[in-house]
């Protein structure tokens, strides 16, 4: 239930962004920790390095490994053929 009485917080300028870019990235890479995760990549886009993540602890195929996957799987047959 809404208050009346609620403090309204405006969202600063690149905020959203921020959080978009930072969400992407945590759905690409699938980290098992998201808090270390996070702080390497704000660590990293402070310094205005490229973020590129070594995780210590992988979980496996990432979703966006499949398509390379498929492709890879595809032209396999074909050279088989």
């Amino acid at each position: 239930m809404a208050s009346k009485y609620r403090k309204r917080y405006t969202v600063p300028d690149g905020f959203n962004q921020i959080l978009e870019d930072l969400s992407r990235e945590i759905l690409r890479e699938q980290p098992r920790n998201i808090i270390h995760f996070a702080s390497s990549y704000f660590k990293s886009k402070a310094k205005g390095e490229p973020f590129i993540w070594e995780d210590p602890n992988p979980r496996g195929p990432k979703p966006c490994d499949y398509n390379k996957r498929i492709q890879t799987t595809s032209s396999d047959k074909s050279q088989l053929d």
